[in-house]
């Protein structure tokens, strides 16, 4: 599919279509093709985009670097200034992480945007995770307000999964992936749904069940 996608002419599928396809690979070539030509403004959507699909594809230094132009441009965007500290976060940049939502935390208190800040609370959980400090991820899951975003209330709750994952409370983590997996199914959110099917998988894989974690994968790629 995606050798099919890279030979499309410019009147194939939109970026949209390919997006949907999981061709990530093919849409970043159309919007790399399409940046020079562009706009100052429509650059920037463009850079917001291109910063989204290397983060699914997982280079997240490219990913980093579209992100950052689009600080640039507007620096009173707090979602693209939360992008960024994701975005460190996930390269492995802790402190940069924490230190740009330590920064981020007075004006989304101020701006009183509740779906910014379960997002900011979600990536301050993941960060604390990625370092092992767990229980700190674990306190910032049970004190974000729930009501609002439904992927960030996904990502608090795959981040409170893996902990327990990662102490080995094997039937904890399946209940807190298979509720996510409801949730991401009600919301229509399909990578989240992938991401789901997958942890359970894993799940399956640490609990010595082979079939069930071939089950899994198979059916997160379907």
């Amino acid at each position: 599919l995606v050798g099919r996608l890279n030979r499309t002419q410019p009147t194939g599928p939109p970026v949209e279509v390919i997006e949907q396809t999981f061709a990530y690979e093919a849409a970043i070539s159309l919007l790399v093709d399409a940046s020079p030509l562009a706009t100052p403004q429509r650059r920037a959507a463009i850079d917001r985009r291109l910063a989204e699909l290397y983060t699914h594809t997982g280079s997240y230094e490219r990913a980093l670097e579209h992100a950052k132009r689009v600080v640039e441009e507007s620096t009173r965007d707090l979602e693209a200034r939360l992008r960024v500290a994701r975005l460190r976060a996930l390269g492995g940049d802790y402190d940069g992480a924490d230190a740009d939502l330590t920064e981020l935390e007075g004006p989304a208190q101020t701006q009183g945007d509740a779906s910014l800040l379960l997002e900011l609370a979600a990536t301050r959980a993941e960060v604390h995770f990625r370092r092992g400090d767990y229980d700190e991820a674990l306190a910032v899951a049970q004190t974000a307000n729930l009501e609002s975003n439904p992927a960030a209330v996904l990502a608090l709750a795959n981040t409170r999964g893996k902990i327990e994952l990662a102490r080995g409370e094997y039937s904890k983590a399946r209940k807190t992936f298979d509720q996510n997996l409801d949730r991401a199914r009600e919301a229509e959110l399909v990578r989240e749904q992938a991401q789901s099917i997958i942890n359970t998988a894993i799940v399956a894989l640490r609990e010595h069940d082979h079939d069930g974690a071939t089950r899994g994968l198979e059916e997160a790629l379907t």
